[in-house]
């Protein structure tokens, strides 16, 4: 009778077609994937025809999809291929297999398939492994078929933060030859962490991460200058860092996996000061020695000799030594027979044991071969290998089973064996093999890792097998080449690089990073060691599958199969830091090499270039071992000065020279003079001659000399250093900005053209400086533009001048942007360029929105330091990301969970409650009523018409408070404007009403509202331009036009010298058409004629900008009683004359508001530091009520929650970065962020820090241009140490 049996190997599924004997043998993938080959395997055996015809077909839903037939003959062992359709799904697919012999059928068998969608490769990547904010990310992504072949498919790019938040996407991106290049810049302020670039190809995902940290370099970011290839003085400290430091000493048996050690190193040099940190993690070893036992079979054939391979190793992978190798290897063997004894305990097993002991030498490479006798009734066998005090140990517990007792060993045979080779889960190879050695040539499919099986077919049907895995190294066929004309060159100089392929209309994606990359993270990349992964990513799923390679294999169908034990694939990672890029490029190749000229970056490091190459024909190589550029110059130098300092200082200049040559030199250092500074000789020496200075400098290693600078005009002034010796020189040039002594002020004027109804007019303006002008700080800038939209559309980067740093604030300076777009985009006046710049900022603004969402969905103004969420802010941000759609990419679950949070908060009649704080109460009329709120929220909710119930129901509220109670201006125009937009009945009415309060002035209108505690200001409230705003867009939505004229000519009047308008919610933006600027000699008045002739409307706007002294006492405290302040600020300078590095500022302030204004809403303190210092590393700042710190070059921002007449301090401690003399003034400004009228200023100065000198700072005779007679001249008058030692504080006010 004619049967058939169902065999497992591999992936594979075996037939064994039986009619009185064996005859045939097929071998097919038991998984089938899209686009890679279906293997079939064919084994006529000698009982068989002597050829038979295979028809096999796969079916879909009983449908064939592919089909294929082949004569085979007896005795062969060959293959069928077809491919499988890309456009496969996940489904229930079947195999038939048919043979025909002399046309009739022999056999049929249907069975089947797994699908498993994975058949191609996706690879990422990017420039770094680690970010800092504000960095731009590159990526670079890769789609390859499973031969490494280019598959262009359409491809969708994501990028999300650590809150699985979306930031960015691209959609249906399709690139050439499988490659896409993109780039995305992370926000200045973005959530920490890690965040992941997400790739999806059809149904398939794939997810790479890059971190991001707050100091994602670790060394200071002025290296580029001072890196030096080799030693340097200075001072190294080490910490270790561990819980378990003691595991270091101790050595405990039961403790396997002592914890990691984190080592942190500090280098400071000598020479600067300047310090830089790595750290590394290692992980400690028990032992000195390691054993690993090798390529071992992974079950047991009694009466076959067992064969393993031993390997004894260092832990530091260092050679053994002949000492060492003295010592031998015992190997402990114990082979066991388990069985369940016949009466007694059924469930107890028994264990008979046979122990013996071998030793084997060491050899010098440390590889021992071990063979010994599997005994007959073996079913469990114990190794244990012992070298001095370390061991390591297996156990085999499964037997192969043969009915017939009979076994194969790939070793000698005289059978006819057959032979498949399977690697990435395919047939690669198959074949009949009849000498006792096999001969097998391996192919580019095999790699990384092939599966030999040998087996034959008993005379009872019995399959025979062994199997034996062998690592393939993988080679490409497509190759790339990349070769430095030097690999040595110093900064800024000419290089080539030639680059060579193996064939043309190829793609070669070039990387050249900074090689310090490689010490802080692994970086995504397109490496051998990744493709490799990919394809053991494949062999991952065969073993770790239900089927695995090596098995028992028979065909008695009710007998268990023995599978071999779970093998892992270790991908090692690598440390790697930032750096800079240097090259990320595709090129395209019309023959097989071209050149590139390159200029190297000026900075001293090296360079490590790698490329990898794709074409259709051959498609990806990867280069081998990427090649390194040294740039390094070994005689340098460099300067170190602070980045600005006020007119009336003097800064001394530090030149530090740098000599890695072999020889000392006599150097000569020159400073080139310029009419913007003069330097400072304070010595008699006949050596020191003012701007040049000469100096030994030793053999590897550095000198320092000092030049005293006064600056003597405002701006930037360039300070050129050239050193000569006669066997090197250098020369340097680095810019210092000069600022203005005292605090600025601006004042706008803005005329608004009218000549709609006449063709000519004439204006003319006048402004008088007051008598406190700082000379030469004075500057007159005029606008003229034809657009009444176009000066704050030019100003948009200055208009944010303002820091931003609370959930509200950061809206109120992303939404602008959207209505930026909107409005060019309808003129035809977008340029590409400016396009780019405003998306930018809408990207930053969102990502740094996103720190302020809460787990909840909602938005507050600090994010889950606040107790709730805000349902005004909510609104705002959800109708900020709305519009901002069309132009960035925004996640729309984050609208659809802040959608659902503000409904939540709506009560039965419409009206929305606040569960949380709105720190801009101007923004709710100062009342922050619930009507107002509604109203607000109500614009939002307008946006999606799918809540018609929530908008009926907030619409009836609003119109039902209209009618019955007063409302203030700001609320009533909130509230105009909401019923404007959802077409109500009641918009009219409104409107009217809203229009009887304004007040008339010529052709203006406006309204005003009570201001009290305000600073002195040519512009009116914030609170007063909003309801403009407000009043003019309900006019335009009602089509009133004529009415609204008068009001857009007020609102033209109020803008600021960048456009802009004190208010910061409704603002209008320019576009700038021809602006003139000019510096006053002196503090004359300014006159100005307008003349203008034609048609329309125009604006001419007059921007005076200038500084005004400082004016406080040198008492220790003093306010003036008629001082109408919004607040009481005092600042106490805590300084020591024996520590002129450091210093403490003690700011104290309070809110001075009356009657119902008993607080402010957001106020933010901005301490203005002494020139050459900064904060210090140990402020800590985060205490009620301040609720965020900012930092940025010479200035410290305090955001604090809220001020009111309990006083608040708080202490700066700041540390001497850059050594500056006769300081001038910093001042501290206290202000309402939503009303900046609303301000205090004091100046402060350090008695200690005034009154220094340039040779305060000398130390061991290193400045000669203090050197009078020998001895250093007196830094301080006895009037200034009198006065030091009376006074401990110097209180400015």
């Amino acid at each position: 009778s004619r049967h058939k049996e169902l065999l497992s190997l591999s992936e594979l599924t075996l037939f064994l077609f039986v009619i009185s004997r064996p005859t045939y043998l097929l071998a097919v993938p038991k998984i089938i994937r899209p686009g890679a080959n279906l293997t079939i395997g064919v084994c006529l055996l000698k009982e068989s025809p002597s050829s038979i015809r295979i028809q096999a077909q796969v079916l879909l839903a009983n449908r064939s999809i592919l089909q294929g037939e082949e004569v085979f003959q007896r005795g062969e062992m060959v293959a069928l291929d077809w491919n499988i359709p890309l456009g496969s799904t996940n489904a229930y697919y079947e195999l038939l297999v048919n043979g025909y012999s002399k046309g009739q059928l022999l056999f049929s068998n249907l069975t089947s398939l797994l699908f498993a969608s994975k058949s191609f490769s996706v690879f990422i990547q990017t420039d770094k492994a680690m970010y800092k904010p504000g960095q731009d990310v590159k990526i670079r992504v890769v789609t390859l078929h499973s031969d490494l072949k280019p598959y262009n498919t359409p491809v969708n790019i994501y990028i999300q933060d650590p809150q699985r938040n979306l930031i960015q996407q691209w959609l249906t991106q399709n690139g050439k030859l499988g490659k896409i290049a993109k780039q995305f810049k992370l926000s200045k302020h973005p959530l920490l962490g890690d965040w992941s670039i997400e790739v999806r190809v059809n149904v398939s995902i794939i997810k790479m991460h890059l971190y991001l940290s707050r100091n994602g370099q670790p060394f200071d970011d002025r290296r580029s200058k001072d890196c030096k290839a080799g030693g340097i003085n200075g001072s190294l400290n080490f910490t270790l860092e561990s819980p378990e430091i003691k595991n270091l000493t101790v050595k405990d048996e039961d403790t396997f996996y002592p914890m990691p050690i984190e080592i942190i190193a500090v280098v400071t040099e000598s020479l600067t000061g300047i310090s830089q940190n790595a750290s590394a993690t290692v992980f400690p070893q028990l032992h000195d020695y390691v054993l690993d036992f090798l390529e071992y079979p992974r079950f047991l054939k009694p009466s076959l000799n067992f064969i393993a391979t031993l390997k004894v190793r260092r832990t530091d992978n260092h050679p053994l030594t002949s000492d060492e190798q003295k010592n031998n290897v015992t190997i402990m063997v114990r082979q066991s027979k388990i069985y369940y004894p016949i009466y007694g305990y059924e469930n107890e097993l028994q264990e008979k044991n046979t122990n013996y002991e071998l030793s084997y030498p060491v050899p010098e490479n440390g590889i021992i071969q071990i063979e010994l006798p599997v005994l007959a009734n073996a079913t469990v066998l114990r190794i244990k290998a012992e070298f001095l005090e370390s061991q390591a140990s297996i156990a085999i517990q499964d037997v192969f089973y043969s009915p017939s007792l009979s076994y194969l060993q790939i070793r000698k045979t005289s059978k006819d064996l057959k032979v498949i080779v399977i690697s990435r889960g395919q047939i690669v190879d198959a074949g009949k093999k009849m000498t006792t050695t096999l001969s097998l040539i391996p192919e580019h499919s095999w790699a990384p890792m092939a599966c030999i099986i040998v087996f034959y077919v008993h005379d009872n049907g019995e399959i025979i097998n062994d199997a034996l895995h062998i690592p393939v190294p993988l080679t490409f066929k497509n190759q790339v080449n990349v070769f430095l004309s030097k690999n040595k060159a110093g900064p800024a100089e000419d290089i080539t690089l030639k680059i060579k392929v193996t064939e043309p209309q190829t793609s070669v994606g070039l990387l050249v990073i900074d090689k310090s990359i490689n010490l802080l993270g692994k970086r995504n990349d397109i490496t051998e060691d990744a493709v490799s992964f990919f394809f053991f990513f494949l062999l991952h799923e065969w073993i770790f599958g239900s089927i695995m390679c090596v098995v028992q294999i028979h065909y008695y169908s009710y007998k268990k199969l023995t599978y071999l034990n779970k093998t892992r694939f270790l991908h090692q990672e690598s440390h790697s830091r930032f750096s800079v890029l240097f090259i990320l490029s595709f090129f395209i190749f019309r023959s097989t090499e071209t050149t590139i000229n390159v200029t190297v970056p000026d900075t001293i490091t090296s360079w490590v270039a790698s490329a990898f190459i794709i074409s259709e024909n051959l498609g990806l190589g990867v280069m081998k071992i990427p090649i390194e550029l040294e740039v390094f110059q070994p005689f340098f130098v460099s300067l170190n000065l602070p980045p600005s300092v006020i007119r009336g200082e003097q800064f001394i200049l530090e030149v530090n020279m740098f000599n890695y040559l072999k020889e000392s030199t006599e150097v000569t250092v020159t400073l080139d003079m310029s009419d913007s500074f003069e330097i400072f000789i304070l010595s008699n020496d006949i050596n020191a001659i003012g701007n040049q200075h000469t100096v030994w400098v030793p053999s590897e290693d550095g000198k320092t000399i000092f030049f005293p600078i006064k600056p003597k005009q405002i701006g930037e002034i360039p300070i050129k250093v050239t050193a000569i010796s006669p066997i090197a020189s250098d020369a340097i040039l680095q810019r210092l900005l000069v600022k203005a002594e005292g605090l600025e002020q601006i004042y706008s004027e803005t005329v608004l053209l009218d000549l709609s109804k006449r063709t000519n007019l004439t204006e003319i303006l006048n402004f008088n400086f007051p008598s406190d002008v700082v000379p030469g700080s004075e500057r007159v800038q005029v606008t003229v533009t034809g657009d009444k939209l176009s000066s704050s559309i030019s100003g948009l980067e200055s208009l944010v001048k303002m820091p931003y740093g609370c959930g509200e604030q950061n809206m109120i300076t992303f939404a602008p942007n959207i209505y930026i777009l909107d409005y060019l985009s309808k003129t035809g006046n977008l340029q590409t360029q400016f396009k780019s710049k405003v998306l930018s900022y809408m990207r930053e603004g969102y990502q740094r929105e996103l720190l302020y969402k809460r787990p909840d969905g909602s938005f507050s103004a600090f994010g889950n330091r606040d107790p709730s969420g805000s349902t005004w802010l909510s609104a705002f941000v959800l109708r900020s990301f709305f519009q901002a759609q069309l132009y960035i990419d925004i996640d729309p679950y984050v609208m659809e969970r802040t959608t659902a949070w503000i409904l939540s908060h709506q009560k039965f009649n419409g009206e929305f409650e606040e569960p949380g704080r709105v720190l801009h109460t101007e923004l709710q009329g100062g009342t922050s009523d619930s009507v107002s709120r509604t109203a607000y929220i109500l614009t939002t909710l307008l946006e999606f018409n799918e809540i018609d119930n929530s908008i009926k129901k907030a619409l009836g509220f609003l119109e039902f408070q209209l009618n019955n109670i007063v409302l203030d201006n700001h609320t009533l125009a909130l509230v105009t404007y909401a019923l404007s937009l959802a077409k109500s009945p009641a918009a009219k009415g409104a409107l009217n009403k809203l229009n009887e309060r304004s007040e008339r002035q010529g052709e203006l209108r406006f309204w005003t509202s009570p201001s009290s505690g305000l600073s002195s200001s040519w512009q009116p409230r914030s609170a007063d331009i909003e309801v403009a705003g407000y009043a003019l867009l309900s006019h335009f939505i009602q089509q009133r036009l004529l009415e609204a004229i008068p009001i857009m000519k007020w609102l033209s009047k109020q803008r600021n010298h960048l456009g802009g308008y004190s208010s910061t919610q409704v603002r209008n933006y320019l576009k700038t058409t021809t602006r003139n600027s000019s510096n006053l000699e002196s503090a004359q008045p300014v006159r100005i004629t307008i003349s203008a002739n034609g048609r329309g409307f125009a604006i001419f706007q007059l921007n005076v900008i200038y500084n005004v002294k400082n004016s406080h006492t040198s008492k220790r405290r003093s306010r003036s009683a008629q001082n109408q302040e919004a607040f009481d600020l005092d600042v106490y300078v805590k300084d020591d004359q024996k520590d002129i590095n450091s210093l403490t500022l003690n700011v104290c302030t309070r809110y001075l508001g009356t009657g119902s204004s008993l607080k402010t809403g957001m106020a933010l303190m901005e301490i203005g530091l002494l020139s050459g210092f900064s904060l210090s590393p140990r402020f800590v700042s985060l205490v009620d009520p301040v609720k965020k710190v900012e930092k940025e070059e010479g200035k410290i921002h305090l955001y604090l929650d809220s001020l009111n007449e309990t006083q608040f301090c708080v202490d700066i401690p700041a540390v001497r970065d850059f050594k500056v003399v006769n300081t001038q003034d910093a001042s501290v400004t206290v202000m309402d962020y939503y009303e900046p009228r609303r301000r205090t200023v004091k100046s402060y100065n350090s008695l200690v820090m005034q009154s220094l000198s340039s040779c305060s700072f000398c130390e061991d005779d290193e400045c000669n241009f203090c050197k009078t007679d020998g001895s250093l001249s007196v830094s301080l008058s006895l009037e200034l140490l009198v006065l030091l030692v009376l006074s401990t504080f110097y209180v400015v006010v």
